[in-house]
């Protein structure tokens, strides 16, 4: 009898005690919890995402989180491409976060994907969103992030403003509600991101009319581009040229030489960090025979620096540290994305470590969509900064307009914006605008149409004729855009291309109304 009820006794302790006991220990066991973060990755030297870029930011950042925190078992892993290009990562990465996931992965871990992302982010976002896995993105961005029906593990911690909301406030800003995006192909893959947020983004604005023409050749090929710019006289006078700035100088001198920088045409150019050399020197000034038509075209460029480095004693003591990691000259570090890099280890080292803390269950630490909701909505103090995260889990961005002092010949601010919570920026004014000697920028479309060729604005014994008809008497031509056909006055009107036969005689394209009278004038006067 006594031995019964020794065992009962026992029983009762092991029902009373032992799930207490194991709820203790799971509880420790995930305030030290395990933290699993990979990166896809590659060594290229075609985008800024590349390793030779962003490796002293891993460094640094990994080391900020394991001080800070050391109560979280971190550690960290590059996934490789074999190839150089980012282009390839983007074919290979869902292999090798399959391959990781399913194979590789430490198991009770709290796996993080955390990438500077080039062109793969959207093979991230899908993985992450089926797998549950918080996915961190420092450096590229997309407006995709706030979809949370899609991407619901998403958090952007880019400096980079994600569709284009920037450009289109300051359109909006001087009702230029007709716009041609020059897209230069062979330069790196950012602007073509641009591009494609740009066109995400207007997408629901009314009477906005975006055109998206592809530079091939960088603006080495002048035939290419005299063809583009002839087409787009006739279509706009606001041009935003995403490209680098050796594409941008090229384009502007054929600009130039086409009567195209008169302060008639803006063109808005996206610099991203204008220090680095995979995006050129962001001046006019080659020291070559164009310096002086590039500085006088260069009035014609607005310029928008979508981020800026790190300022205060602890960002110039990263700084330091990133020049001495890294093997690049220290004038191409991009020290806008290492600051986003680096950051984006510590906004995860506070969110988990508080997730941790308040959690006592394991499935709540492996939940990438509750992980990434702890990061909407605030704002975290680092060491480079204050980063303030939005209600979707992107980070709120700043811009900066500049336009170029032919006095000084630089560039100065004239407007900045802080990104607000609806994703929109307010644009402030910080001194006035200079527009070849003005303060207004260049209207919408000319008064006498975008061709000059608006009935309005023609004599009244002014007739027009079609390329064809004009190629007919372009010999009578060639001295002036006006012909004078027996009794009548004719103008040759056509679209300016490099084989119009009427460009090779000479006659001049587009002249407003003024032109054509004064035109008549001297020719009925020979």
């Amino acid at each position: 009898m006594k031995l019964f009820l020794w065992w009962c006794f026992v029983y009762f302790l092991c029902l009373t005690f032992i799930p207490s006991v194991r709820e203790s220990l799971n509880a420790a066991a995930a305030r030290t919890a395990d933290v699993e973060i990979v990166t896809p990755a590659y060594f290229g030297v075609d985008s800024l995402t590349s390793r030779i870029q962003t490796d002293p930011a891993f460094v640094t950042g990994l080391a900020a989180l394991r001080r800070s925190w050391p109560q979280l078992h971190v550690t960290h892993r590059f996934l490789m491409s074999n190839s150089p290009f980012c282009f390839d990562l983007k074919a290979e990465t869902m292999f090798l976060l399959s391959q990781w996931y399913y194979r590789d992965r430490r198991p009770n871990s709290i796996p993080v994907i955390l990438a500077t992302g080039c062109q793969e982010v959207e093979y991230i976002n899908y993985l992450a969103s089926h797998w549950n896995v918080l996915m961190l993105i420092t450096i590229n961005t997309d407006s995709k992030s706030a979809n949370k029906a899609i991407s619901p593990t998403w958090i952007t911690n880019s400096p980079l403003q994600r569709n284009g909301a920037a450009l289109i406030a300051l359109t909006q800003r001087y009702n230029w509600t007709t716009v041609l995006v020059v897209t230069v192909m062979t330069a790196p893959p950012f602007y073509q991101l641009v591009t494609r947020s740009i066109e995400e983004g207007v997408v629901n604005i009314p009477k906005f009319k975006l055109t998206v023409w592809k530079l091939q050749s960088g603006g080495s090929n002048r035939s290419e581009t005299i063809n583009l710019l002839a087409s787009a006289r006739l279509i706009t006078r606001v041009m935003w040229f995403m490209g680098d700035s050796n594409s941008l100088r090229r384009f502007l001198v054929v600009a130039s030489d086409l009567g195209m920088t008169n302060g008639d045409f803006i063109y808005l150019t996206v610099v991203t960090a204008s220090n680095v050399k995979l995006f050129g020197n962001w001046t006019w000034n080659y020291y070559d025979n164009d310096d002086e038509k590039a500085r006088l075209a260069y009035q014609a460029v607005l310029h928008m620096e979508m981020s800026q480095p790190p300022t205060g004693q602890s960002g110039q003591s990263l700084i330091n540290t990133w020049r001495n990691l890294s093997t690049l000259p220290s004038n191409e570090l991009t020290l806008q994305f290492l600051a986003s890099t680096h950051a984006a280890f510590h906004l995860l080292g506070e969110v988990l470590t508080q997730a941790v803390a308040a959690s006592h269950n394991r499935n709540d630490l492996e939940n990438g969509t509750l992980l990434a909701s702890q990061f909407f909505n605030r704002s975290f103090e680092v060491e480079t900064g204050v980063i303030k995260i939005n209600h979707f889990g992107a980070r709120l961005t700043t811009v900066s307009i500049k336009q170029f002092n032919n006095e000084s010949a630089r560039l100065e601010e004239f407007l900045n914006a802080e990104e607000n919570e609806d994703g929109l920026f307010p644009l402030q004014s910080v001194a006035p605008i200079t527009w070849f000697g003005g303060s207004l920028f260049p209207a919408n479309e000319p008064f006498c149409g975008y061709d000059g060729l608006r009935s309005i604005c023609a004599p009244n014994d002014v007739s027009f004729l079609s390329s064809s008809e004009c190629n007919g008497i372009v010999l009578r031509c060639r001295k002036s855009p006006v012909c004078i056909v027996g009794s009548r006055c004719y103008y040759c009107a056509f679209h300016l291309h490099a084989h119009s036969n009427c460009n090779q005689k000479g006659i001049a394209p587009f002249p407003v109304a003024k032109n054509l009278v004064d035109s008549r004038r001297r020719s009925t006067a020979d």
